[in-house]
């Protein structure tokens, strides 16, 4: 596994660990399903890339979900929620920043 993939295994700890801390903390079973969900897809991405040798489609299926949690925590942010839009906006963008700048950088094509 390359950084990239590294990154959305951090990214994928990180989702999850908010989905659980929704639910314990507020109640919230749609944060710990769709946590559960976008971390089923980032992993099917991860493995993707470096089982299945499809390193575009895979870190492309794993950044695609991370701009969408992105979008979403922004509108949250925008909705006045600092926490948790704040830093999981910041940590979506930096991870849709790593996965488009590897596809860039690697010259990879689908």
């Amino acid at each position: 596994m390359n950084w990239v993939g590294f990154v959305l295994l951090v990214y994928t700890v990180l989702v999850l660990a908010g989905g659980f801390y929704g639910y314990v903390a507020k109640g919230s079973l749609p944060s710990l399903i769709s946590a559960v969900v976008a971390d089923i897809l980032i992993t099917v991405g991860i493995l993707l890339a470096v089982i299945g040798k499809q390193p575009v489609w895979g870190y492309g299926l794993g950044g695609g979900v991370a701009l969408i949690l992105g979008i979403f925590f922004a509108m949250r942010l925008a909705g006045g929620s600092l926490f948790p839009g704040l830093p999981m906006l910041i940590l979506s963008l930096i991870t849709v920043i790593c996965v488009v700048y590897w596809i860039a950088a690697s010259g990879a094509k689908p």
